[in-house]
């Protein structure tokens, strides 16, 4: 049997969290989320992780410590900074798109509305970046 993707969630919304967990179920994703609310959270799990999480789901407006900050300190730890990063974030402007990107993240996804849409990113993220687990 295939051992379900590693995947950590920083998010300080608990519903969004909450619902991306339904989105992985319901797309018949089996996925182990661990979740995080704000950036310095995510970091302490990082860096005492042992395996690494197969992919990060990180929102860029978090408490403590944004998305923007876990994005340049993975790229300084050796052991991290290859870590598939995906922003998942309620933010359209483009230059946070941008930054994002210059500093490491994968891809760049604007949070759905909808449970369907929802749904269909979640299995977009997974044959992209959790092939094993989409197969």
């Amino acid at each position: 049997m295939k051992q379900p993707a590693r995947i950590l969630v920083a998010d300080d919304s608990r519903d969004d969290v909450f619902l991306l967990r339904q989105a992985f179920s319901e797309a018949g994703l089996a996925a182990s989320i661990d979740h995080m609310l704000d950036g310095e959270q995510a970091i302490q799990y990082l860096l005492k992780a042992d395996p690494a999480p197969d992919l990060i789901l990180l929102d860029l407006k978090m408490p403590r410590m944004d998305g923007f900050g876990v994005l340049e300190c993975l790229r300084t730890q050796p052991r991290l900074r290859d870590l598939p990063v995906v922003v998942l974030s309620a933010s359209i402007i483009e230059e946070d798109k941008n930054k994002a990107k210059a500093l490491g993240a994968r891809a760049f996804f604007t949070k759905p509305a909808s449970s369907e849409d929802l749904i269909a990113l979640v299995t977009n993220i997974s044959q992209q970046w959790l092939p094993a687990l989409a197969a």
